[in-house]
């Protein structure tokens, strides 16, 4: 039986964490390794966890680490 589909909030915190789905459909594998092999840094043989995979895992590490401030914090904005 399928899920029945949900809709995203009208507003979206930033700060909170980024679902792999939500990468994968801003960031679509395609574009990660166009991206890799531009940078000289697509894998040469096929592995377990391959490189479009660890582009993901990092994204989502730097999300949950380096969380944005919110809007209203002190220093954000122009010339801050």
């Amino acid at each position: 039986m399928a899920r029945a589909r949900r809709a995203l909030p009208a507003q979206i915190d930033v700060a909170q964490p980024i679902s792999a789905g939500v990468l994968i459909s801003v960031c679509p594998p395609t574009l990660i390794e166009e991206v890799l092999a531009d940078a000289g840094k697509a894998s040469q043989r096929e592995r377990r966890l391959r490189a479009p995979a660890v582009v993901y895992c990092v994204m989502t590490l730097e999300q949950v680490l380096l969380p944005l401030p919110p809007p209203d914090a002190p220093g954000r904005g122009i010339g801050a």
